[in-house]
């Protein structure tokens, strides 16, 4: 698990003639502003280009998103949607962004709870539902949005045919490490 920032072409290669099979990426959201605004660090463009370049060497990517950032409208979450099909890495996993105990960002609404209402227990934080008041969406459109993103991700035909139909997938042929 990593970001793409610091991976480059010759970490790939070793990890490519090392037998890796799959990556994970913290690609965040699709929204630059947002991104930015949430203190997260990503180029779009540069992102997905590690991504084909992995995939060039047969590892498979795992995309991992995350929806419902302060800032983040439900505009800005389709945009997050439409990048994660833009990749189109073999799989991909949307999750709430959550404010954890002893960060800067948990801090910020803690002094503020009245007005974003934290929850107090801390067993709710597990990046699946929301955990505080949001500015702009609630706990039930964060909820169906994500379950909009799972469906959009994975229910198209471009997905079956690259990642299933096509050629067995990125590692067909190589033995599991």
């Amino acid at each position: 698990e990593t970001h793409a920032r610091f991976t480059d072409d010759e970490m790939i290669e070793l990890l490519a003639d090392s037998g890796c099979v799959a990556v994970q990426f913290g690609i965040e959201g699709g929204n630059t502003e947002v991104m930015a605004k949430s203190a997260r660090k990503g180029d779009l463009d540069a992102q997905e280009a590690v991504v084909r370049a992995f995939e060039r060497r047969g590892i498979r990517v795992l995309g991992l998103f995350m929806l419902g950032y302060f800032d983040d409208t439900e505009r800005t979450i389709e945009q997050t949607i439409d990048y994660a099909i833009r990749l189109n890495p073999y799989a991909a996993q949307f999750t709430v962004a959550t404010p954890y105990p002893g960060t800067p960002w948990y801090e910020r609404l803690a002094s503020e709870n009245e007005r974003y209402r934290l929850s107090e227990d801390y067993d709710d934080y597990t990046q699946y539902r929301l955990v505080y008041a949001h500015p702009h969406l609630d706990v039930d459109d964060v909820e169906r949005l994500k379950n909009r993103a799972y469906r959009r991700f994975y229910c198209r035909p471009s997905y079956a045919l690259k990642h299933h139909l096509g050629h067995g997938g990125a590692t067909a042929g190589r033995r599991a490490a």
